[in-house]
């Protein structure tokens, strides 16, 4: 990470994260770093002989104890490969989460429970041929909020509905999409008002190229954008900061590889610029 001084990139720098991969490209292991090189966080991750995670680590600074165990989470999956289980440390205690499926492969419910394995929370999915319920409790036998999706022929959610209840629309969001999933606008509404509209743009390639926002009263603006090269590689994207006079934004370095070299990054709700440099070393 290089700060810019004087508008210029100091060339000293520090290192502040180190991202180790397996041979199948998979995450084993990220370090975080503080600008004085101390560690700041670390996150393991182990994954199966099928490339599926099983445990994920992260450890950091916590009150009283230390560099210590923040969190963890491990998972276990059936023999067609839906999760089963997830067994957890929040930080504070354990809990399990687990997972069951209808005979067409469907999601049945999810039960979290706590660490003296009573039920904390638990989705109950029904399904109708057009139409997703999910009744969720929370605590076992309490009814919290409904969540209601319609899909559309492709099996897409084209409408999704918060309830309490009661019944009452806490929001909605409606989706309109083009070929395959390119989604084409999101609508959303909070209490049963509209609250925002978003149109998406693609170029010939199908890559995203702008997102617009549009807020009752007020003129479409551009919510986001992105710019890419000839093989498809991200080389800049802008995105809208709410109350900021102008837009943060990351410019890209990639190699010929398509691995990314240098990071310029300029957040507007901070006025701040920063410049993140990447090197690799592959072993063989």
């Amino acid at each position: 990470t290089h700060r810019l001084q004087n508008n210029k990139v100091d060339s000293k720098g520090y290192k502040s994260v180190e991202t180790t991969y397996d041979h199948n490209g998979n995450i084993v292991e990220v370090v975080n770093y503080k600008p004085n090189g101390v560690v700041a966080s670390k996150h393991l991750y182990k994954y199966d002989d099928r490339g599926r995670k099983i445990e994920y680590q992260q450890f950091q600074d916590l009150p009283k104890k230390g560099f210590a165990l923040a969190f963890r989470q491990a998972f276990t999956y059936d023999s067609k490969g839906n999760k089963l289980t997830e067994i957890g440390y929040d930080g504070q205690t354990t809990y399990r989460v687990a997972y069951s499926y209808l005979p067409d492969g469907k999601q049945k419910d999810i039960t979290k429970y706590s660490a003296n394995n009573a039920v904390e929370e638990k989705w109950v999915f029904e399904y109708s041929t057009s139409k997703v319920k999910i009744s969720i409790y929370k605590p076992a036998e309490t009814l919290n909020k409904i969540i209601e999706r319609t899909l559309d022929s492709q099996g897409r959610v084209i409408d999704e509905k918060n309830l309490t209840p009661a019944g009452k629309e806490l929001g909605r969001t409606a989706f309109k999409y083009g070929d395959g999933d390119m989604l084409l606008t999101k609508v959303e509404y909070y209490g049963g008002e509209l609250r925002a509209t978003y149109d998406y743009v693609y170029d010939e390639k199908k890559q995203m190229v702008e997102v617009y926002m549009t807020k009752p009263g007020t003129s479409k603006i551009l919510y986001s954008s992105y710019k890419y090269d000839k093989n498809g590689n991200l080389l800049e994207e802008k995105w809208y900061e709410d109350g900021a006079s102008d837009y943060s934004r990351r410019n890209y370095k990639v190699d010929n590889q398509g691995n990314i070299n240098e990071v310029d990054a300029y957040y507007s709700d901070y006025k701040y610029r920063v410049v993140y440099r990447y090197s690799y070393k592959f072993s063989r």
